[in-house]
């Protein structure tokens, strides 16, 4: 008989203090009569929550334990005690895991008497256990499908527990097959027994793994297989360990080795071939670089030799026609002038040609005005256009920046060559330049085709523009056929020898690699017999100081009705997109009666014209005559009226002011001299007129006149400089002294650079014109000498410019590393000269009396 003893009668000191829980239960009605304190450490419930409410305890017991709990306290009747493992469940919902072990305690009559019991908290162990056996489960599903890994797991008796299905791929055994069977038996060769047992007992015994290493095993149709086999020991979650073996097939690997080393032989077999071929190539391009050099250094011996006479010819031509001439010989010198000019140009594509082969074509990155550049442009083509009475037009979009950065000069001679050939191609019609941003290019046409106004919110301060530049013209086209080798090296349309027009066929090449260098695009678009049209990009900085525009909405002109009369739509085209920009109300009429007739019914309804642009040549009615109508109609009085006419019509400019028109602008007109000429003849003061942005028309202005012989001389006589040419050939020494002469100079000649030295130690000369290439000394040796004061020259520091036929890339910088201070190519222009004096020759200040 077991003692009847209340598990209350134990001190309470050692049941506050015990880990577990200690509790106390009648046998009859199952009412809790003791629990110990630490229930409320363990639940967080005191435990006097208990006593007194026989049944509260089943309240913290998980719903879904209570029912084996309740079967286990009556199955004590046939063991005494039972230990069960079950979950509370704790006031913030939140379930904990005990160990709950109770005896049942009987009376001295040996009846059940109450049943005492002590519960240990066992949740971490519990939450342990779950999780290993959840990394378990994922562990065998992980390696039963491994593909190229056989996975075997082995009990400590070698009895297969695991077998995944590259085991079963590599050995031959099902898993049905391998699973209980002894390790030996399935995979160990005979000669490798004993040594497997032994390595089992000494891992069982020191709990280390069997050791990885390459293995030599049996499959189960008695074969062998080499495999690199990786042990380890896993413990289970129920404490048992478990071998694991990680095998990989090595036959692979074994014949890609003896495919490498037969690839390693070939290899090697290759290399002394390569070797052999390099040298071979190496020595080849050895020569290719020779023959490179040799052609360049031809190309730029051929460029002096050619450029050096042209000088003369070019030079002395424009020296004859500053002289008195009959209308023959002034016909035969222009004649000879143009002649040179285009020998010049083909010299030129020649040399960039030559650059382009080399790799040795480079931009520069200069600030430009892109609107004073297309004017100046516009203005040298015109003569072109206008012997052949073509209309040129040029536009650019106002929503282009045009303060840029980048290389104005080839920019330059990319529109030259596309619209010189637009000319060249085209008998009668037009020839329009229109400039436009490549990325609003379809927006800008979709807007000017809806006559909108350009939104100025639109712009922004960029960092670089992608410019679209299009020529198009209404020339003879150009067949499909030819279109795809249009622009590849010597190229021509038609290469007869019957052809109607020249060309070296190298300036669209050289526009298509220019094009390139500024990170654009250059194509064609054309139809035989009806024109072409020939589009390039580019990518250009935007100066710093602002993306300035063309002139936008300005509030003097903004609203004011405007007519524009043209027969050609392009011109009204660009005229209407240009004052609409401005926030003008532009209406366009093609032909003088149609004018006239917009012109009487907007004054009848009270909604005159302020402003009238129209053209000079246009057929039936021209505009002189559309003027004199006008001018005798009392009703248009108040109308302003600007007449546009053309180069060879200069002399239109005093007549159309004497019928009544206020103003007249010569084709192609320059962005800045519209805005002028309509805030002049309205009578505004707009605030580009104002600030003097815009330069003042120049209709009345012509190309003879700013540069008239009298001007130049004027502008440099009395300076009193000693001018020092040194050059071997007498021609160029000729042209060089008459140049001077022109410009109201006077100059020495020295044939050689011995020479030179000799006269600059005789006299102190203020500038020295060097040619490079002379006999006895050239000039980059005497620049040298005279840089380090030698033969007793007497200014070491004299300006000293070379004037030389040498124009290959390279040859300014070479020339300036020697000391020279700047550099005039052959044949030297006029224009060239000109500025080269201005800057090296200013006029002396003067002396002021003591």
């Amino acid at each position: 008989m077991n003692e009847v003893r209340p598990a209350a009668s134990l001190p309470e000191e050692i049941l506050t203090h015990l880990q577990g829980v200690v509790w106390s239960m009648s046998w009859e009605g199952r009412a809790l009569t003791y629990v110990s304190p630490s229930i409320e450490r363990l639940l967080g419930i005191p435990s006097s929550f208990f006593i007194g409410e026989p049944q509260r305890w089943t309240e913290v017991i998980h719903p879904d334990d209570l029912p084996d709990l309740i079967s286990r306290l009556g199955s004590l009747l046939d063991r005494d005690t039972i230990r069960l493992e079950h979950r509370f469940r704790l006031a913030d919902g939140t379930t904990r895991w005990v160990r709950n072990q109770f005896t049942l305690i009987r009376d001295e009559a040996g009846d059940p008497h109450r049943i005492d019991g002590l519960i240990t908290d066992i949740h971490d162990e519990r939450e342990a256990q779950e999780a290993l056996r959840e990394n378990e489960e994922r562990f065998r599903e992980l390696f039963s499908h491994t593909q190229k890994i056989a996975v075997q797991g082995y009990g400590m008796d070698r009895t297969t527990l695991f077998w995944n299905e590259a085991s079963e791929e590599l050995y031959g055994y099902t898993a049905e097959e391998a699973l209980g069977r002894d390790l030996l038996d399935l995979i160990i060769p005979d000669e490798m027994r004993d040594g497997v047992r032994e390595e089992v007992r000494k891992m069982v015994r020191t709990g280390r793994p069997i050791p990885s290493g390459e293995l030599l095993l049996q499959r189960k149709d008695g074969s062998r297989v080499k495999v690199f086999s990786s042990h380890t020991l896993v413990e289970r979650s129920n404490g048992v360990q478990e071998l694991f073996c990680l095998d990989v097939d090595l036959s692979e690997r074994d014949r890609i080795e003896a495919e490498l080393r037969e690839h390693q032989e070939s290899l090697e077999q290759a290399n002394k071939e390569l070797t052999a071929a390099t040298k071979r190539a190496e020595e080849l391009a050895a020569r290719a670089e020779a023959a490179s050099k040799a052609k360049s250094q031809f190309l730029a011996n051929m460029s002096h030799e050619i450029r050096t006479p042209m000088n003369g010819v070019l030079g002395m031509a424009g020296l004859l026609l500053d002289t008195e001439l009959d209308e023959d010989q002034r016909r035969y010198a222009e004649t000879l002038r143009h002649s040179g000019q285009t020998l010049l140009a083909l010299i030129n594509d020649i040399l960039d040609f030559s650059k382009v082969e080399s790799g040795r074509l480079e931009l520069e990155m200069l600030d430009f005005d892109l609107a004073t550049m297309v004017d100046d442009f516009a203005a040298t083509m015109a003569w072109k256009a206008q012997e052949k009475e073509l209309e040129l037009i040029c536009a650019i979009d106002p929503e282009v920046p045009t303060l840029l950065r980048g290389d104005p000069g080839r920019l330059r001679q990319i529109l030259t060559n596309l619209v010189g050939n637009a000319l060249k191609f085209t008998d009668e019609g037009e020839v329009a330049v229109l400039i436009r941003r490549a990325d609003r290019a379809a927006d800008d046409a979709d807007r000017m085709a809806d006559h909108e106004e350009a939104d100025p919110a639109r712009e922004a301060v960029e960092d670089s523009v992608i410019l679209e530049f299009e020529i198009r013209d209404t020339g003879v086209g150009i067949p499909k056929a030819k279109i795809p080798e249009l622009f590849n090296k010597f190229m021509q349309v038609d290469a007869s020898t019957t052809r109607r027009y020249g060309g070296s066929g190298l300036g669209l090449a050289i526009s298509k690699e220019l094009t390139s260098l500024m990170g654009g695009e250059i194509g064609v678009e054309s139809c035989l017999h009806e024109g072409s049209q020939f589009r390039f990009t580019a990518r250009l900085g935007v100066q710093e100081a602002g993306a300035r525009t063309q002139p936008r909405r300005n509030g003097s002109i903004a609203g004011i009705r405007c007519l524009v009369v043209d027969d050609n739509a392009t011109n009204r085209e660009v005229l209407r997109h240009r004052l609409s920009a401005w926030g003008m109300e532009v209406v366009e009429a093609e032909d003088g009666p149609g004018a006239l007739q917009l012109l009487f019914r907007a004054a009848e309804a009270g909604e005159p014209f302020s402003l009238a642009i129209i053209d000079m040549m246009m057929p039936g009615m021209d505009g002189l005559a559309v003027g004199r109508v006008i001018r005798a109609d009392r009703r248009l009085d108040s109308l302003r009226l600007i007449m546009l006419t053309s180069l060879s019509g200069r002399g239109d400019g005093k007549g159309c002011l004497e019928i009544g028109y206020d103003s007249y602008l010569v084709k192609p007109i320059p962005h800045a001299d519209l805005f002028s000429a309509v805030c002049k003849v309205l009578g505004l003061d707009g605030e580009e007129c104002r600030e003097g942005r815009l330069r003042p028309p120049s209709a009345g202005t012509d190309e003879s006149e700013r540069k008239a012989p009298t001007t130049l001389a004027s502008r440099f006589k009395g300076r009193g400089r000693r001018i020092l040419v040194v050059e071997d050939n007498q021609v160029n020494q000729m042209v060089a002294v008459g140049m001077l002469r022109k410009l109201g100079l006077s100059a020495d000649v020295a044939g050689n650079g011995v020479e030179a030295l000799a006269a600059l130690r005789d006299l102190p000369y203020d500038l020295v014109l060097m040619d490079v290439q002379m006999p006895v000394m050239d000039g980059v040796d005497a620049t040298q000498l005279i840089r380090q004061g030698a033969e007793g020259v007497r200014n070491p520091k004299v300006p000293i410019i070379a004037m030389t036929a040498h124009a290959m890339s390279g040859d300014a910088d070479r020339f300036m590393a020697a000391g020279m201070d700047g550099y005039l190519a052959k044949p030297v222009s006029l224009d060239e000269l000109v500025q080269t004096m201005d800057r090296w020759l200013p006029p002396r200040a003067p002396v002021r009396p003591r």
